[in-house]
């Protein structure tokens, strides 16, 4: 009978990269065909879910696995972001009858391999489905830091996530997970301690997994543990702002990470004090912060300034355009003209002040006077006319 592996974790929590090891240890992930790559162009609908490529070197999830993952959380009222309130036996609800049927077909499928695992996320919150189905499931929950979660989707915007929204979202997924999981046997593993003590590490997991890899295959798997997976550390030492329950949950996983996890802590605990008190180092890391965010204004007013620039030689290479260096007749005689025109212009407007200005020293008698002066010159003309006359 095949031996069936799931990770569990949250989103950006490294299980890729544990899923990518333990592979190469010699557990199945099933056809490749099936695999949510890099960049898989051909599947915009898992896409929509996992935003842009920020795994170069893949998921390794069973698209198949999280279809059936996405059809009972929507069945169940929520999604991938949103989880659902599930009441007890809820994995018995008539509505999962069509995912059932896939699942148990799926698995079929896969369990022509000796050990074989998948990974998706969303199983933290559907473990009670896929127990009924595999009882004898092994999980691998896998922790990272939720402040570095929530960094590193941050940097990723899926869906624009708001950091708060991020933390209660890795809250959920843990509480599910943990209700689910309830007395089943089953191995917590840091994230961190990958990059600590690898091969120790990924032993203890093998070894609860059913995997013996030689030492090359160990040495392999452990090459794949790269320092940029690392991106978003929080330091150790550093008071977290978390919510108490988030908190606590967290410390309550770290508890269950095995003797790596407990040796890497005093490590860090022993490196952090090396960098003085306390005070001074939380002191030293409001400096940097301070650095960063004038860093980052400096860079805004360059980008602004930039545009500026941008826009000033876009106006001046449309002015000197070819057609435009060398103007035509037609262009020169209508710019003669409007010129012409231009000067007459301002020639009536300064005649129109004078005048004004002469009209506005004038008495009320004095400005009649223009108007009354015709009319006596036709009074005097009409008198001699009929002297003539006479």
């Amino acid at each position: 009978m095949s031996k069936v592996i799931c990770i569990l974790g949250m989103h950006r929590s490294n299980t890729s990269m544990l899923t990518r090891m333990l592979h190469i240890c010699g557990a199945a992930i099933g056809s490749s065909e099936h695999l949510v790559g890099a960049d898989d162009a051909s599947k915009p609908e898992l896409w929509r879910a996992y935003g842009r490529s920020d795994n170069p070197e893949g998921y390794w999830e069973d698209e198949r696995f999280v279809a059936i993952n996405d059809e009972i959380l929507h069945a169940m009222g929520g999604s991938v972001n949103s989880p659902p309130r599930l009441q007890d036996g809820w994995e018995q609800d008539t509505r999962l009858a069509e995912a059932t049927d896939k699942a148990r077909g799926l698995l079929e499928q896969r369990s022509v391999d000796s050990i074989w695992l998948w990974k998706d996320p969303r199983t933290c919150l559907t473990l009670a489905f896929w127990k009924v189905i595999v009882p004898d499931l092994r999980p691998i929950v896998m922790v990272r830091h939720p402040l570095e979660v929530a960094a590193s989707i941050a940097k990723r915007a899926y869906g624009d996530m708001a950091p708060d929204y991020t933390l209660d979202l890795w809250l959920k997924y843990y509480q599910q997970l943990y209700l689910q999981l309830g007395a089943t046997d089953r191995i917590v593993t840091h994230s961190d301690t990958y990059f600590f003590d690898c091969n120790s590490e990924l032993l203890r997991v093998c070894g609860f997994a059913g995997l013996a890899p030689s030492a090359a295959k160990l040495e392999e798997a452990c090459g794949t543990a790269e320092p940029k997976l690392r991106r978003s550390k929080i330091l150790v030492g550093v008071e977290s702002d978390l919510e108490e329950r988030i908190e606590r949950l967290y410390w309550e996983l770290c508890e269950q990470c095995g003797p790596v996890y407990h040796a890497m802590s005093k490590a860090q605990t022993v490196s952090a004090e090396s960098f003085g008190s306390r005070e001074e180092l939380i002191g030293r890391i409001a400096e940097l912060q301070g650095f960063f965010a004038l860093k980052a204004r400096v860079s805004q007013e360059r980008e602004a300034d930039l545009a500026a620039l941008r826009t000033q030689v876009q106006s001046l290479t449309t002015k000197l355009r070819p057609g435009n260096l060398f103007p035509d007749d037609e262009t020169l005689s209508l710019e003669r003209s409007l010129k012409e025109r231009d000067d007459e212009l301002k020639s009536l407007k300064a005649a129109i002040h004078q005048l004004e200005s002469h009209l506005s020293m004038l008495t009320p008698y004095e400005r009649w006077i223009p108007l009354v002066r015709p009319l006596q010159s036709l009074y005097l003309a009409l008198r001699r006319g009929k002297k003539r006359q006479s």
